[in-house]
């Protein structure tokens, strides 16, 4: 009962980033995926989730979470940056080219301008559309 408890939410954050942070990817994703069952509308938990997927060589299922996290309310402007990493593993410019606009959009106002990750989104939308 305690877990439903969104207040929760951090607890299974803080321990999925501890795993990370020695390496034990499987542990975290598998943190992550217990949170998401108690929390199914955690942002939080489903962006983690996709990076630990990354993080484990999964591309495709990397995407699915972070696509899945780009619908749901809260979902921060840097989701699109990842999900566009995501792509480019699986070969899909185009679509990261996408996200990558789409992480410029939304980041407008919440992020400075001359942020370092902005700048990077915008040389990579260039360096796509040149090669």
């Amino acid at each position: 009962a305690i877990a439903g408890d969104v207040g929760f939410v951090p607890g299974f954050q803080l321990l999925a980033q501890l795993y990370v942070e020695v390496g034990a990817y499987d542990a975290a994703r598998q943190v992550l995926q217990e949170g998401l069952k108690f929390n199914a509308d955690a942002v939080e938990l489903r962006e983690a989730l996709g990076l630990v997927m990354m993080d484990l060589g999964r591309p495709d299922k990397a995407r699915q979470e972070l696509e899945a996290a780009t619908q749901m309310t809260r979902a921060r402007p840097q989701v699109y940056f990842s999900l566009a990493g995501a792509q480019l593993q699986l070969g899909e410019r185009n679509a990261a080219v996408t996200s990558l606009k789409a992480f410029l959009i939304q980041s407008q106002g919440m992020l400075a301008v001359d942020d370092p990750l902005r700048k990077q989104a915008a040389n990579m939308i260039l360096k796509l559309r040149n090669n």
